[in-house]
């Protein structure tokens, strides 16, 4: 007969969709800040048979959502929270610790299979053109894992900041 802690529960997946959109973009803006700087946001609008880095940035924002509704699927799956707790890390800050690692797990991932796996066939497919494979492109593995990072990082903040109920006895914590 121990002590029973409130745990925080998620009350409703309202918030996720919004949640994914903003954190999306905003990775998306770290990282294409990263590529505009490095000269590589023109690539990614050569992938597609277009031109410019006003292109490239629709289409890496664009790219940010996909990977980042693909993260939020994953976090439904593999829950930050619920993971850090497992092992007794309970606390706000080691919440988002766990999802910016399971960020850049997932940024390496979408590494492995976008860019290693995806870009040698892309181009040889879409456009009669060959690369290496893997493709092993070591400044978007960087990128990609810093996407995951702060994607992550805001993901789980906004996420846990906008759908937390602190009451052990379903009410939202607040007032009676």
């Amino acid at each position: 007969m121990g002590v029973e802690r409130a745990r925080p529960t998620v009350r409703n997946a309202g918030p996720v969709l919004p949640v994914t959109i903003v954190a999306s973009l905003f990775a998306g803006v770290v990282l294409g800040v990263y590529l505009h700087a490095t000269g590589l946001m023109e690539s990614v609008a050569n992938l597609y048979g277009f031109h410019g880095s006003a292109s490239g940035w629709v289409l890496h924002l664009g790219h940010s959502v996909v990977a980042g509704a693909g993260f939020a699927l994953l976090a439904t799956v593999v829950s930050p929270s619920g993971l850090a707790s497992s092992v007794g890390l309970e606390a706000a800050p080691w919440v988002v610790l766990t999802g910016v690692a399971l960020g850049v797990g997932f940024g390496v991932v979408v590494w492995v299979v976008a860019v290693a796996v995806g870009i040698p066939v892309w181009m040889d497919v879409v456009h009669g053109a060959s690369r290496p494979f893997p493709y092993v492109h070591r400044p978007s593995l960087v990128g990609l894992a810093v996407f995951g990072a702060t994607f992550a990082a805001c993901f789980t903040v906004l996420l846990e900041h906008s759908s937390i109920d602190h009451g052990s006895d379903g009410s939202d914590g607040g007032p009676p």
